[in-house]
């Protein structure tokens, strides 16, 4: 079986990533083209792997 060995500054990066999406839900829903949009320096993969990441964790709440 073949490890793969974590980056620490690529987690951090998807946690802040993760914090920074729900952080901006919180403040204003109705505001999609602030939550889609990565902010200045963002890396735009991350950015959509967390958006599906967050999205997928939400309806999994109603599939239980």
């Amino acid at each position: 079986m073949m490890l793969v060995k974590c980056n620490l500054l690529y987690c951090v990066q998807l946690f802040m990533c993760a914090q920074f999406i729900q952080q901006g839900i919180r403040h204003d829903f109705n505001n999609i083209d602030e939550i889609l949009n990565p902010p200045e320096g963002q890396d735009e993969g991350v950015w959509k792997y967390e958006h599906l990441r967050l999205h997928l964790a939400a309806v999994n709440l109603f599939c239980l």
